[in-house]
């Protein structure tokens, strides 16, 4: 079966909503005459019915139908609580107009032309280590360049921007790092980036760095699309986290985003949109299903309407940031509610932001993808450790905890490892602290790439990582930790001139033998301070009574 193109299937979902207005009618005129008997309940779902024809009709392309519906709404916000909705001239005629335009709509056999601009980005780069550095061949060597390098990256040397031009002709890096001033200009280096941009690829992340740091420099290479702008002398362990994110191999998860809105139709349209640009929906038509989404789905950003039948949009964002683990969730409120104090009231309710129907596809997945990635960011210093982007030391203890429990429910393997730098004191005392960074990012580095995407790893102190091996036994637990400790014992580091080698002890315990996480914990320390005691560089089990 052929696969239906995106703008085919956003035409099926335009012709069966189309489909769909006589039904609508029908319920817009049930409501009307039951809110003419008096019924509140009844003049409430005429508004929301109203409301919904407002914001779908545009997203759909009928912007007559969208024109006289929120007319419809506007009238009906108009005729205050208790007075009679029948005797109110405005409603009556505003209906009058919504049953002709919508029924002519629902007849109309024709087409909408309406080309659907959505943007999927991709960028292809041969070397997933390649950065480019480029500096004033005046200036004076401050090994960047070298530095960069230790850390595994394959690291060319520019001297002049047209050579650095030149380079990415030839091949495009993952990254550019340039100097902002060279001997062809102040600004010669914002320059050839501008330069880049315009004849070769707009999508090439470049840091600049200088020894400048005037407004006038920084604005400059905001405006060239600098992803930083850092003061010399840089500090290398702070700009390998962002290399490394930038070089990750594993592409990074898809964005989870949860949609909320009563409208089928809607929902299906945001799904459709988001997921052609590769991100993970979860719709959800009944407010009353959110919380059993949010807890099984763990979204990124909640997408929801402001008008729903048995909550509205404001009642669910307060009822979301009643929980601890969303209170930081990001809420992105879109309707065509255009009242700016009722948009101003739905942010202070827990919302974050306010997108009116009908969106263009660009702006919608563009608003998703900048606040998922805040979101990402604002997540990773809760729970990742700065240096090297690992578990920090409370996550990792609540990992081992959720990962315990899983084990024993399903019977299946578990170890728990400490991993300590040897001799570390000594590498910092004789080679400084930032070296001694660069040697504790290479051993996060060496367990990330060595153990399986299952495994659980942490820094859970200045040179003492965790290491939680899933679903293995005490043979296979022994050998992986035994080949890490060699792989690292044969990495040479460096500092200016000088080359050293590091090596690490190891306790590992099995969780089978232990009732709770910290029993196991603290089987694993002294296991590594047997480790330690016994000589260093050289993993031992824990050992039991039972």
């Amino acid at each position: 079966m052929t696969e239906l193109t995106l703008e085919q299937k956003l035409q099926a979902m335009r012709d069966k909503f189309r489909e769909s207005l006589g039904g609508r009618i029908v319920e817009i005129d049930a409501a009307w005459k039951a809110a003419c008997e008096g019924d509140e309940e009844a003049r409430v779902t005429l508004h929301r019915l109203a409301h919904s024809l407002a914001g779908s009709g545009a997203t759909f392309g009928l912007d007559k139908v969208s024109e006289v519906s929120k007319g419809l709404e506007r009238a009906v916000e108009a005729v205050s609580s208790g007075i009679d909705i029948a005797s109110s001239g405005a409603v009556t005629a505003r209906l009058a107009q919504v049953r002709q335009v919508v029924t002519e709509a629902a007849y109309d056999d024709s087409r909408v032309a309406e080309e659907t601009s959505l943007t999927i980005a991709s960028r292809s780069v041969d070397n997933r280590r390649l950065v480019y550095v480029a500096e004033d061949a005046r200036a004076e060597p401050d090994n960047l360049a070298e530095q960069i390098g230790h850390f595994g990256y394959d690291v060319e040397r520019f001297f002049t921007p047209e050579e650095l031009f030149k380079g990415v002709e030839r091949q495009i890096p993952i990254a550019i790092v340039t100097d902002v001033v060279f001997e062809s200009g102040i600004h010669a280096g914002i320059d050839v980036v501008e330069r880049i941009t315009e004849e070769i690829s707009n999508d090439i992340p470049v840091f600049f760095i200088s020894t400048l740091d005037d407004i006038a420099a920084r604005l400059r290479a905001v405006r060239a699309g600098g992803l930083a702008f850092l003061n010399k002398p840089v500090d290398v362990s702070v700009f390998v986290d962002r290399l490394d994110a930038l070089s990750s191999i594993e592409p990074p998860e898809p964005f989870r985003v949860l949609v909320v809105d009563d409208e089928e139709a809607m929902t299906e349209y945001y799904r459709t949109i988001l997921e052609a640009v590769g991100m993970k929906v979860v719709a959800v038509n009944d407010p009353m299903m959110v919380m059993d989404a949010l807890v099984s789905f763990l979204p990124e950003i909640v997408i929801m309407d402001l008008y729903m039948p048995s909550c509205s949009g404001y009642e669910m964002a307060q009822v979301i940031r009643q929980q601890e683990a969303f209170i930081s969730l990001p809420i992105v409120y879109l309707s065509s509610e255009g009242d700016k104090g009722r948009q101003l009231e739905a942010m202070s309710a827990g919302g974050d932001d306010f997108l009116a129907k009908p969106i263009v596809p660009d702006h919608l997945t563009g608003a998703v993808t900048n606040r998922v990635r805040r979101w990402r960011v604002l997540r990773s210093f809760m729970v990742r450790d700065s240096l090297t982007g690992l578990y920090n030391h409370t996550k990792t203890k609540e990992m081992l905890d959720i990962e315990m429990a899983r084990a024993r429910r399903q019977g299946s393997g578990l170890f728990f490892a400490i991993v300590d730098i040897d001799k570390f004191k000594l590498v910092n005392d004789t080679y400084g602290h930032p070296t001694g960074d660069r040697v504790i990012k290479s051993l996060s580095r060496l367990l990330q790439q060595r153990l399986r995407k299952v495994d659980i790893v942490g820094r859970v102190g200045g040179e003492e990582f965790a290491v939680i091996l899933i679903d293995t036994d005490v043979e296979n637990a022994e050998r992986i930790l035994n080949e890490l400790r060699e792989h690292f014992a044969a990495v040479v580091h460096h500092s200016g001139e000088t080359e050293f080698q590091c090596a690490f002890s190891c306790g590992v315990a099995n969780f089978e033998d232990y009732e709770t996480a910290q029993d196991l914990n603290e089987a694993a320390d002294r296991a590594l301070y047997a480790a330690k005691n016994a000589g260093r560089n050289q993993v031992v089990l824990a050992r039991t009574d039972k």
